[in-house]
């Protein structure tokens, strides 16, 4: 009997120590997931405001665009309209030369 008692003390204590190590390991791992969870909110702060200055920075340039274009755009209208007055006058030249200025 002596060697059944023995040998149940023994495993009563083997199961204290893995029961102390599963607490252990579970406090680590709660830690562990503790400083996980902040460098994830750090990281997502981080993308956040990366992410804001980027929608700044792309209106300023899409604005920049756009107001470049309107120059543009104005500037081609003055160069067509003048055009289109040398156009008119060639042809009111070529008309006069066809059929006399009376025509």
């Amino acid at each position: 009997m002596g060697t059944l008692t023995d040998d149940m003390a023994r495993l009563h204590n083997e199961i204290g120590m893995l029961h102390g190590a599963r607490t252990a390991f579970l406090a680590e791992i709660g830690r562990g997931a503790a400083v996980i969870q902040r460098r994830v909110s750090t990281m997502l702060t981080n993308f956040q405001d990366a992410h804001a200055e980027m929608g700044k920075q792309a209106r300023t340039e899409r604005m920049a665009f756009v107001g470049g274009v309107k120059k543009s755009v104005n500037g081609l209208k003055v160069a067509v309209a003048g055009l289109r007055r040398g156009f008119a006058a060639d042809i009111q030249g070529a008309h006069r030369a066809w059929f006399g200025k009376g025509a």
